[in-house]
């Protein structure tokens, strides 16, 4: 500074000043840069703890939600076994009655054969020992009359005897019949309680 005039020591000291008054400008722009840095970071702390508060309820939420989800299969689960419960008592019934229906209707379809071929098989020895009565009757009158026999007492006595033939197999075939119709009757009852038992038994 020595050596100068006054004008030139005036002129620095402007240019300093301005070179001040430049820095002056710079230290505020950095200050107003240096409260937008440090608002847009208390935003983005604020964005961050609320993010972390998030991620910590987010498994309480999950659990919650796994929570009702188990609660409201179970009660789903105890609806359905409450179904099946109230069910198998009316299917039971139902083949309960069904099977208790059929067992009536087979034993009396099994019945009918028999009550009809009963009387043929009762039947069947009165009408042999009515035609071995008539055989017997014609012969001891042509005992009594000592007559030879002759062609009407020979039809008569062949007719008698097949008369008595075909009571007999009449007989013998009733009886046979009616075998059959007890066979079928026992089958059909044991078919049906059978049934009755698969019915009645649990699912495995």
């Amino acid at each position: 500074m020595e050596g100068l005039t006054t004008e030139e020591m005036v002129g620095k000291i402007l240019e300093v000043q301005e070179e001040l008054s430049d820095l002056s400008y710079q230290v505020e722009a950095v200050r107003l840069s240096n409260s937008t840095l440090k608002q847009e970071n208390e935003g983005l702390q604020h964005k961050i703890n609320v993010l972390k508060k998030q991620l910590r309820e987010a498994p309480q939420l999950t659990q919650q939600q796994q929570q009702q989800q188990q609660e409201q299969q179970q009660e789903q689960e105890q609806q359905q076994v409450l179904l099946q419960q109230q069910q198998q008592p009316q299917q039971l019934g139902e083949a309960e009655s069904a099977v208790s229906g059929d067992v009536p209707r087979a034993a009396a379809a099994a019945a009918t054969p028999a009550a009809a071929a009963t009387p043929a098989a009762a039947a069947a020895p009165a009408a042999a020992a009515s035609a071995a009565a008539a055989r017997e009757e014609g012969q001891q009158q042509e005992t009594e009359h000592g007559d030879p026999p002759t062609e009407a007492a020979a039809t008569e006595e062949a007719a008698t005897g097949a008369a008595a033939t075909e009571a007999a197999a009449t007989a013998a075939a009733a009886t046979v019949a009616a075998a059959t119709v007890a066979a079928a009757t026992e089958a059909a009852a044991t078919e049906a309680a059978a049934q009755e038992v698969i019915c009645l038994s649990p699912d495995p």
